[in-house]
């Protein structure tokens, strides 16, 4: 998800694994008529855990920002807008160090939906 980091915004590891979250603990909103109070209340806590992956990426990487992300692991933010600029972020590692932020990302939201013998734990 790398369109929102050409501006610096915020890293596609945390868009990505709320959505992940979303899709697995959310609801189908486009085909589902619309909730009841109740419904929309249950979907409100079951929800949470949105937020608590939030909080502990934030807590982990201090932001969840790109370009401070960048700045953590790369040692600097990087341009992207341009493609020499682009090529310089690939070429001083990017590679290898952004994919350990992905693992880092993919790792929390596995701490956050398996139980301790490995399943997916139900929200309902």
């Amino acid at each position: 998800m790398p369109g929102l980091g050409v501006r610096g915004e915020t890293c596609g590891t945390v868009s990505g694994g709320i959505m992940f979250l979303g899709v697995l603990y959310g609801r189908d909103g486009t085909t589902k008529p619309p909730l009841s109070y109740a419904e929309n209340k249950k979907f409100v806590e079951k929800m949470a855990i949105a937020t608590e992956y939030g909080d502990r990426y934030m807590e982990e990487k201090k932001s969840t920002l790109c370009r401070d992300i960048h700045t953590d692991v790369m040692g600097k933010q990087y341009e992207f807008r341009e493609f020499d600029k682009l090529m310089e972020f690939y070429n001083a590692g990017a590679n290898t160090k952004c994919q350990d932020v992905v693992e880092f990302a993919i790792r929390l939201v596995c701490d956050l939906i398996l139980d301790e013998n490995g399943n997916i734990v139900n929200r309902d």
